[in-house]
Formats: C-alpha cells, structure tokens, sequence
C-alpha cells in the first residue's frame, strides 16, 4: 500500500490534501464567465483583485496571467511495496507539459539508464546484453513511460484578448517527474514552452496549443514539439 500526498501553499492559502495529488493555480478572472478561478478575491476597493492579480478595469478587454505549481510524492506503507502504475504520477499533454504528448515524459532517473540500454544495443553484433526497450529505442522508437513517484510542475501563461471570443496564449511549463523520490532535485526541472489560441464554446473554451521542448533528449528519441486540442483551460 502507498499514499499520494502533496502539499500546495500560495500567499494567503495553504492546502495538504491526502491520497491525491494537488496543486494551487492562480488565474486572473475578466468579465469571462468561462474563465472563472478560485482562490482569495478582493472587491473592497475601485478595482477587484482577484487572486492577488489586478483586473483591467475596461469591459471586454484585459490581459490574463495564470500561473500554476504543483507537485507530488508517493509515499509507501510498506517499504517492500511496489507502487503499480495507475497511481504513479505521469507528466506531458495539454494539461502538464505541453512540448510533449500525453503521459510521455520520462522520469528523470530513468533517462540515463534507457539511454545506456539504446547504446549497447546500437553497437553489439550479437545482441548480447541488449534488451528489448534498448533495441526499440536503438531503433527510433520512442520509450513508453512508466511513470514516477514524485514531481514538480510550474505553468504560466500570458492570455491576450484577439478580438470577441478569440484569445492568444503564450506559455511556459517548468517540470519533472522521478521514479525514486530520493533523487528529486530542482536542478534537473525541464522546460517547454510554446503559443496557442483560446476560443470560447458553449462547452468551455477550446484550446490549440502547440508546445516546444527546449532540451529534447535525442538519446532516448524525444519529440521537439507536440501540438494538442483540449476544451477548458488550467
């Protein structure tokens, strides 16, 4: 048995939810009902403030800055335990890092070891000591995460209004993923960055992105960029 557990804190609230992983957003809230945020709003004053992010005080214009951290550890009840994979944690998509496809990214202590694998398999004759994954990635294949046990994820994004529904994104995502908790460290965070367009739906707003990785890992094949659709935003 295991327990997922994170703690999340931003200026005047601290959340520690249990057996899931969290995360605290901050998103500026405009005359946009599909937009909404939740966190501590100010309305005492001539102009609202909500989320500590001051409101363009003009209808039907204004300039959004949402930010996002979050992170994540399992901890174990049984130190023998294994902690099987869909309560593991995975980053990459539209809603973490968006320079990847989904549930793609590599735990960073895992990289080195798939790398390793893909070299002795590129240049052993015999096939001796190669393995299956090595020999794929060899090949051109790209890994298929099995995800971590602990990560960290920062995401901002800078929204300009268009014209009517339209909007642009501009964005950055700052994170990894471990497999071993013990070898989490902030160092070794990734970068993505990229642009999209936000258009307002009966649904939510629909989302085009298309993201960047700054530093792909060509040993281990990954993408330099991923575009993605989704409907809402973080």
């Amino acid at each position: 048995m295991n327990v997922r557990r994170s703690i999340a804190s931003a200026a005047v609230l601290l959340t520690v939810p249990a057996l899931s992983a969290c995360g605290v957003s901050f998103g500026a809230q405009t005359d946009q009902v599909y937009n909404p945020s939740v966190g501590v709003d100010d309305r005492s004053g001539a102009v609202d403030v909500l989320n500590a992010l001051v409101v363009s005080g003009a209808n039907g214009s204004g300039t959004v800055v949402a930010l996002s951290l979050r992170g994540g550890q399992v901890f174990p009840l049984d130190g023998r335990s294994r902690t099987v994979l869909p309560r593991r944690f995975f980053l990459g998509g539209a809603t973490t890092m968006r320079g990847y496809a989904e549930e793609e990214m590599i735990p960073q202590d895992v990289r080195g070891v798939l790398a390793a694998e893909a070299r002795l398999c590129a240049v052993s004759l015999s096939g001796v000591g190669c393995t299956e994954r090595g020999r794929r990635i060899a090949s051109g294949e790209r890994p298929v995460s099995e995800g971590g046990e602990a990560f960290v994820l920062a995401k901002a994004e800078l929204r300009l209004r268009l014209r009517g529904s339209l909007e642009a994104g501009v964005f950055a995502d700052l994170g990894n993923v471990w497999l071993d908790p013990r070898e989490y460290r902030l160092l070794d965070l990734r970068a993505n960055a990229g642009l999209g367009l936000r258009f307002v739906t009966p649904i939510g707003p629909a989302v085009v992105d298309v993201g960047f990785n700054v530093d792909p890992d060509r040993a281990i094949n990954e993408r330099s960029m991923a575009a993605h659709f989704t409907i809402g935003l973080f």
